[in-house]
């Protein structure tokens, strides 16, 4: 069976293959919820996870969604 997301109680999960075209997904999908919703994702609580994934990658993606990037797992 394939995860693709995980919620909780104001929390998602969302995960997918590590490309422009599922990043530009997501983000579409986001700015939609938000329209249709009249909600706004919280930038300072919100974050991009990348696996085997190289920096400069990372980094155009984390910003192709408007968001920081963080390593997993945490550094501790």
């Amino acid at each position: 069976m394939l995860i693709t997301h995980q919620q909780f109680m104001d929390d998602i999960m969302l995960f997918g293959n590590v490309s422009c075209r599922e990043v530009k997904r997501v983000k579409d999908t986001l700015d939609l919820f938000m329209e249709a919703s009249g909600t706004q994702i919280n930038k300072e609580k919100s974050c991009a996870y990348f696996f085997n994934t190289t920096g400069n990658l990372k980094s155009y993606l984390a910003e192709c969604l408007d968001l920081g990037k963080e390593n997993y797992p945490p550094s501790i």
